[in-house]
């Protein structure tokens, strides 16, 4: 579970994140950040309307939750991060999206 003060909430953080933030791509995932005065890490969710109902965006976003919980000790401190699903992760299970998640944390280098 992600503890309530490592969670992003505001819209006005996400708008912020997504102009000046940098982002990195991976098939399933899309993940932007952006350096923060905070000493810890901060992370926020976006599920488009686009990847069906509110149960399957639902279940998508606690199953990324869980993901982003089990690392949270490896991100680095004074960076927030919001993290997009695309399309692909409506057909993928859990281990498919744990593979997913360590490859794009890798390659954009969060951890």
């Amino acid at each position: 579970m992600l503890p309530k003060e490592h969670r992003l909430t505001k819209r006005k953080e996400f708008n912020y994140i997504y102009k000046n933030g940098t982002a990195t791509h991976s098939n399933m995932l899309t993940v932007v950040k952006v350096n923060s005065k905070s000493a810890i890490p901060r992370v926020g969710f976006s599920v488009s309307n686009k990847l069906g109902n509110a149960p399957v965006r639902n279940k998508i976003k606690r199953r990324l939750r869980e993901l982003v919980g089990a690392r949270l000790a490896k991100l680095k401190p004074n960076q927030n991060i919001v993290i997009i699903a695309k399309l692909p992760i409506v057909d993928a299970d859990f281990n498919q999206m744990k593979k997913e998640m360590d490859y794009i944390f890798t390659k954009g280098n969060l951890s």
